[in-house]
């Protein structure tokens, strides 16, 4: 299977991942977290029908249409502060959260996620947004993972739908294992990670 190309050059996105691993940085979780981006824009543009939440295009046009007559009789509320951003979300109300979206190459490669698996892909987001330190926030829980250890699960993540979208359907690395001495934790998983079974059968 040779992998898609795209008119807007997300395949350099496989590329550079691939071309990455002679002095790749396992530590590096933000540069990961923006790998990851990258495959989630290419994947949803390849599939974005499938990855929203109503099928039918009239039928999410016609619910939109509904909404916005709604909205207006609220245009000149005294309580409505920003009436054009409530119109941008319901213009958007067919569009997937961007959580959706971060997990489109799995759901479309037939990827299971542990519910680990999950949480490391919720955390691309603070890598993104400059916490590359992973400080806690105000009202935010602590973070249960290293940022070393995050970088791990994301390769791991990567390789997966890497492999599996030009076709290979094996047995993969899984590098948090390979590392548990680094991170200085030990982890109840395999050394291997079979992309053909649910994660957690054997």
């Amino acid at each position: 299977m040779q992998v898609d190309t795209c008119r807007n050059g997300h395949k350099s996105h496989f590329v550079t991942h691939l071309r990455g691993y002679k002095n790749f940085p396992f530590n590096n979780a933000a540069g990961l977290s923006v790998a990851l981006e990258g495959l989630t824009e290419y994947f949803y543009e390849k599939n974005e029908p499938a990855l929203q939440p109503i099928i039918k295009k009239k039928t999410s046009q016609d619910l939109i249409k509904e909404l916005k007559k709604v909205l207006s009789t609220y245009e000149a509320h005294p309580d409505v502060q920003s009436y054009g951003t409530l119109l941008t979300k319901i213009e958007q109300l067919n569009a997937p959260t961007n959580s959706e979206k971060l997990k489109a190459p799995f759901k479309i490669l037939n990827i299971p996620l542990s519910e680990i698996d999950q949480e490391t892909i919720d955390y691309r987001n603070d890598f993104l947004h400059g916490n590359i330190n992973l400080k806690p926030r105000k009202g935010k829980k602590s973070y249960s993972m290293s940022a070393f250890e995050i970088a791990l699960r994301l390769l791991t993540l990567l390789n997966a739908v890497i492999l599996k979208k030009v076709g290979y359907d094996s047995f993969i690395l899984n590098h948090v294992k390979l590392q548990e001495g680094g991170i200085i934790k030990h982890i109840s998983e395999p050394y291997y990670r079979e992309l053909a079974k649910p994660v957690g059968k054997s």
